[in-house]
């Protein structure tokens, strides 16, 4: 696990119903990895592994 997960994983156990994401529909630390631990799941069902490159794409409206 990178440093980031972990510190995310760690902040999330610590405050689970705090905000982390803060926009129209707020996310707390929980819902946040849960989300990244779903996309990690789906990257490992499609047997991409450490190395590969992997392209994200976010929308967003006004």
């Amino acid at each position: 696990m990178s440093n980031f997960v972990k510190e995310l994983q760690s902040v999330a156990m610590e405050t689970p119903g705090e905000t982390a994401v803060a926009c129209e529909e707020p996310m707390t630390f929980s819902q946040l990895w849960s989300a990244t631990d779903s996309f990690a799941g789906g990257l490992q069902d499609r047997d991409i592994t450490t190395g590969d490159a992997v392209a994200a794409v976010s929308y967003t409206h006004l």
